[in-house]
């Protein structure tokens, strides 16, 4: 996928004070690399419902393993290995953390290609378990396909809205697969999934051989000045229609893209006339497939700029097998899940600072 950028100018990171141009926006996209993921729903356990090893190889988060565990009381357990960052001022999952802890695994090896799986995580937790999970699946596969994963459903306090769009994705069959998962002493069963994949049984085990993560607004209370001349990864970039509107926002990172387009142009805030209300439409993509989007809306009154962002439009997937269509449509939430998410926030031209926050409109319940 290429981007034509014809007739466009384009700034780097931030938005203001940038050259002659001041552009000033409200919105802001980023990037969560990761390498791999693997999602283990788990039944008849006491403590936890769900287990998630990453794997990350990356400037941004670094070289290593995390895992996550889902919890039966909601909150989730963060455990990762040296060399991995953790920011807990945008992590935001779930309802709120658990254990969290930087920790050396006893064994941490992740691996995904063409014919295989192999995992083999091994740690002692907070409370002193052992925490094992294995899986070995051999058989080579084909059709992986595109999914959004709904990650941002149960998040009752979201710091920013995030878009887990997982590239070659697939279940994890039953023939033939080794699987073994402990935790203190208690052997754990992965759940079973009611539908076939390519005519074969497949666990309740999801992974992404090449997750691509999106996030629009995480937390931020300042303008940055940007120095066109330091190159930052992966650098967010401003295409501009002109120095009052801007076509896009967009994020290029391992042949991947993200974008935030505006039907209209999204308008330069420095350039907003006093008690003008502008208002439009958004598209959010990654790799080409449009997730999502809505409107906006932007007040200024004296000095200061009030902004809306609402979420309204759910995920329209392409391409899924007619097993995990007919899952996605008895379980609505995987598509409507971002249309419960609303931003408000507000900036002032008097010292460039911004703030604001998510909110959610309503928590989805799964049908």
């Amino acid at each position: 996928m290429t981007t034509d950028l014809t007739n466009y100018k384009y700034l780097s990171e931030s938005y203001c004070n940038i050259d002659s141009i001041n552009f000033i926006s409200p919105f802001k996209i980023g990037i969560e690399p990761m390498k791999h993921l693997l999602v283990v729903d788990v039944q008849n356990c006491f403590d936890f419902e769900m287990l998630e090893p990453q794997i990350f190889d990356d400037p941004i988060n670094g070289k290593g393993l995390r895992v996550l565990r889902y919890r039966k009381d909601k909150k989730v357990d963060v455990y990762w290995e040296p060399g991995v960052a953790v920011d807990l001022k945008t992590f935001n999952i779930g309802s709120g953390l658990g254990d969290c802890k930087q920790i050396k695994f006893t064994r941490s090896i992740f691996k995904i290609c063409n014919k295989n799986i192999h995992l083999d995580v091994q740690f002692t937790d907070l409370q002193g378990r052992e925490n094992v999970i294995r899986i070995e699946q051999n058989e080579e596969e084909t059709n992986r396909l595109n999914f959004l994963a709904p990650v941002g459903k149960d998040i009752k306090n979201p710091k920013q809205l995030f878009f887990a769009y997982m590239k070659e994705f697939d279940f994890v069959l039953r023939k033939g697969t080794k699987i073994f998962i402990m935790i203190g002493d208690e052997i754990l069963q992965p759940a079973s999934l009611p539908i076939l994949r390519n005519n074969k049984r497949v666990h309740f085990i999801r992974y992404s051989a090449e997750p691509v993560i999106g996030t629009i607004n995480p937390p931020e209370t300042n303008c940055r000045q940007t120095d066109l001349n330091q190159k930052k990864f992966p650098a967010m970039q401003v295409v501009l229609k002109d120095e009052d509107r801007a076509a896009k926002l967009f994020i290029e990172y391992n042949n991947n893209f993200i974008e935030m387009k505006f039907d209209n142009g999204l308008p330069n805030l420095s350039k907003i006339k006093e008690n003008a209300v502008e208002s439009g439409n958004w598209t959010y993509l990654i790799s080409g497939e449009e997730l999502s989007g809505g409107t906006y809306k932007i007040f200024r009154k004296e000095n200061l700029i009030a902004t809306e962002l609402d979420v309204i439009k759910k995920w329209e997937p392409k391409d899924l097998p007619l097993a995990l269509r007919i899952f996605t449509g008895i379980i609505s939430s995987f598509k409507t899940w971002p249309t419960t998410y609303f931003w408000r926030g507000q900036f002032d031209l008097n010292n460039y600072s911004f703030s604001g926050e998510w909110k959610r409109k309503t928590i989805l319940k799964d049908n």
